[in-house]
């Protein structure tokens, strides 16, 4: 149960990484 608990934990960190690198470069580049 608790290598689950980590891997969601992982997932969800990576995808709310993935989607603030996203918006950041989509600001950046809107700026340009």
């Amino acid at each position: 149960m608790m290598d689950r608990t980590v891997s969601l934990l992982h997932y969800g960190c990576n995808f709310m990484c993935t989607s603030f690198v996203n918006s950041l470069w989509a600001k950046r580049t809107h700026l340009l």
